[in-house]
């Protein structure tokens, strides 16, 4: 069985607590005619007491309850800061107390506003009506409102990609693709022909070097057959002017020739003579044989 716990008291009810007991001095011996004051006028005081012309200070020697009164002023000084220090100690202690409370004691992160029944029990009903309540039941719909809003945005950015996929990537992209894949068959079918071409221009360059050589050889042999020419033209025009020279010549071979030819037939009417007798001698022999 669960016992129930009394209300937690909130950090800064010791204070309340403390201020209704008698508040004792700091000093066990605290000088009658001394007010408790805050340390600023304390100090203004001490330096418009002591402050005196310089002809009294310098000439008066201080008492032992002028020593003394110094040293409770001192004392006083110093516990004050202490007090000071307490303070600073008690409020950080109490903002820390506070968050403890707050974030691990009742904290109701999925509190929607409905009646629980803790809600009306004194610290309950704090904390669901406190700053810190408010603050985190408006980060809550805040946040489930930017939640919202996310999913929207993610739907819509969703449909906006679905609408991009579609019309675009599926459509203009996909045309503007096939154009370009089009376009790069007919750009290497052209690089091809192009190849072709100037290999065939290549070739055809290195015929037209071999042909203008040729050209270069026949104009060459050209002029040579015209020099030729000239020379057989100049030895032509010198034949007919010793044409007369020439027909002499030409009778006197004529003449040697007749007589080189019936010299022929003398020795070849000789050479069948011998012929035949050479043929009667030899039937004779075989006639003896």
């Amino acid at each position: 069985m669960s016992q129930q716990r009394p209300p937690p008291r909130a950090p800064w009810s010791r204070f309340a607590t403390a201020s209704k007991q008698p508040r004792q001095p700091p000093l066990s011996a605290r000088p009658v005619n001394v007010t408790r004051c805050p340390m600023t006028s304390l100090k203004k005081k001490t330096q418009s007491v002591w402050s005196a012309p310089s002809t009294t200070t310098t000439t008066r020697r201080k008492s032992p309850f002028e020593l003394a009164y110094e040293e409770s002023l001192a004392q006083l000084e110093l516990l004050q800061q202490k007090l000071e220090q307490q303070a600073l100690v008690s409020l950080h202690l109490e903002r820390n107390t506070l968050e403890y409370y707050y974030t691990n004691t009742i904290c109701f992160e999925g509190y929607d506003g409905e009646s629980v029944p803790q809600q009306n029990s004194g610290f309950h009903h704090y904390y669901f009506t406190s700053v810190v309540s408010m603050a985190r039941r408006e980060r809550r719909e805040r946040r489930a409102r930017e939640e919202r809003q996310l999913q929207e945005e993610r739907r819509r950015v969703q449909l906006l990609e679905d609408d991009v996929r579609e019309h675009i990537i599926n459509g203009v992209l996909a045309e503007q693709r096939d154009l370009v894949r089009k376009s790069e068959e007919e750009n290497a079918a052209l690089q091809q022909h192009l190849a072709q071409k100037l290999a065939e221009a290549e070739t055809c360059g290195k015929r037209l070097q071999e042909h203008e050589q040729r050209q270069r050889v026949i104009q060459q042999e050209r002029v040579e057959s015209v020099r030729r020419t000239m020379q057989l033209e100049e030895g032509k025009l010198k034949q007919m002017e010793n044409v007369d020279a020439t027909r002499l010549v030409l009778s006197k071979e004529r003449e040697e020739l007749a007589a080189v030819q019936a010299e022929l037939k003398k020795r070849e009417a000789v050479v069948n003579n011998l012929r035949e007798t050479i043929a009667r001698l030899s039937r004779k022999r075989r006639q003896r044989e």
